[in-house]
């Protein structure tokens, strides 16, 4: 069973902020201490599920972030699934899913909310993802289907706008608000709404590809995928080598 720590709550939270973590120590940490930063001034949560790391993460966060809500796994349970785990128990109007690598802009959070809120149709939005240097990171993509496999294969949809039907957002510079099919599950915005509707991720998915089947169905819903550049994403500057 997993081993879960709780902390008293005064009111309802905005955000329930997700990380889920295995064998990244020191990153998980990092990042643990950006989000602080990056949720000041909003009421929120913090959930760390850990899947049964071996270099000490459980502990390390129980020490240093005493008012994060963890729930220490006995084996892995791949990244759909421990991200249910907290979902499950989560009380945020927004579930903000986040990688342990990956490390939001003082203002990012406060950014996506502004646009779910602007944006009432939209059920998840992704930020843009930069990389350590500065540059673009591409985060939208196309669902893949024969027909985008066929255009992928003979470059026709490389050669396309990125904002045309046929394109496959490689040239788009990811300068503005929009809609697209999906992104890339490093950092998500999620309705509670859209999660209590249809539920989260399909566990037969163990890592990879989760995100984009959730998305899926989301649209197959009826609801749209938002993409916002005013919240900003990158990797820590550090190094970190992962421990087996």
């Amino acid at each position: 069973m997993p081993i879960q720590t709780d902390s008293l709550s005064t009111a309802p939270p905005l955000i329930s902020a997700i990380v889920v973590s295995y064998n990244t120590r020191a990153m998980t940490l990092e990042c643990l201490e950006t989000l602080r930063g990056a949720l000041a001034g909003m009421e929120s949560e913090v959930w760390l599920v850990d899947n049964a790391s071996t270099d000490g993460t459980a502990d390390a966060v129980a020490g240093a972030f005493p008012a994060v809500k963890l729930i220490a796994n006995t084996a892995n349970a791949g990244f759909g699934a421990a991200n249910n785990q907290a979902m499950r128990s989560a009380a945020g109007k927004y579930f903000l899913l986040i990688n342990s690598d990956a490390f939001p802009a003082a203002d990012a959070v406060q950014a996506m909310v502004q646009y779910m809120d602007a944006h009432p149709e939209v059920a998840l939005v992704g930020p843009r993802l930069l990389n350590r240097d500065g540059s673009l990171q591409r985060s939208c993509y196309p669902f893949p289907t024969p027909m985008r496999a066929f255009m992928e294969n003979l470059w026709i949809s490389k050669l396309c706008s990125g904002d045309s039907r046929m394109g496959d957002y490689s040239r788009w510079p990811h300068d503005h608000e929009r809609h697209v099919q999906w992104v890339s599950g490093a950092c998500m915005l999620v309705r509670r709404t859209v999660y209590e509707q249809l539920g989260g991720f399909d566990e037969g998915f163990f890592m990879y590809h989760e995100e984009t089947d959730w998305q899926r169905r989301m649209r197959d819903a009826g609801w749209e995928i938002g993409f916002t550049p005013a919240a900003q994403v990158r990797p820590s500057q550090r190094r970190f080598r992962r421990r087996r």
